[in-house]
């Protein structure tokens, strides 16, 4: 309870970097990253009162001056601390990386000027941004209800997983089609898909443009190229 490592395992040098006699001694708060200081010490609290303590996680400094983030499990024995570590850098680095990744994504969905949804291998909504929405008239609750099937005329008949395993992870494409808007209407669309895993799953990105003003600027381009 004087917050200091009595004996540790060969593991710890791996980990860290500092040999078992280096670290035996040692005030362990002092390898702690100063912002995971003050809840280290709360936890120490819960140890003084002989409450044990789950799945903390805090940060500890390497000999190279790095840091590594470490789960604890500790229980107390008296004026004792029996303590099993586990060290979780992948693991955070990787869920960092996966809450950048869907930062970028709602970012790229929500200032999109076409409509951008993201779709399962079932060809289900999993999201869409606020311009698919208005482009075809559902609100997020329904357009969440529905799958490609129930918005596009030429959904193959085989499904759209059939179509999604002729597609490699990573790739991309890019074809023209029709989507239904909920009153009927059929709008002419240019569908942009990428392929993609996310959390293990596989997932199409699709950006869909709509293709009217840029069909009637064609058609007002032809006529007035055959004007007299």
């Amino acid at each position: 309870m004087e917050g200091e490592f009595v004996r540790v395992n060969p593991e710890w040098e791996r980990v860290l970097g500092y040999t078992v006699g280096e670290l035996e001694g040692q005030p362990f708060m002092e390898l702690v990253h100063e912002a995971d200081r003050e809840a280290t010490q709360w936890a120490i609290s819960q140890l003084e009162n002989q409450d044990e303590v789950r799945g903390f996680e805090n940060r500890y400094r390497c000999r190279d001056g790095s840091f590594r983030w470490i789960e604890w499990r500790s229980k107390p024995m008296g004026s004792m601390v029996y303590a099993a570590a586990r060290d979780v850098t992948d693991r955070k680095q990787a869920e960092e990386a996966l809450r950048e990744s869907e930062l970028m994504f709602r970012s790229l969905m929500e200032n999109s000027i076409d409509a951008v949804q993201l779709l399962n291998e079932q060809g289900e909504f999993l999201d869409a941004n606020l311009v698919a929405h208005e482009m075809l008239g559902y609100t997020r609750e329904e357009i969440l209800s529905l799958s490609i099937a129930d918005i596009d005329p030429n959904y193959p008949d085989d499904g759209f997983k059939q179509f999604w395993d002729q597609q490699p992870e990573g790739s991309s494409v890019l074809f023209e089609t029709l989507h239904r808007h909920k009153d009927g209407r059929l709008i002419p669309v240019e569908v942009n898909g990428i392929f993609f895993e996310l959390n293990g799953k596989r997932r199409l990105f699709g950006v869909a443009r709509d293709l009217r003003v840029r069909r009637e600027n064609e058609e007002v381009r032809r006529l007035s190229s055959t004007d007299p």
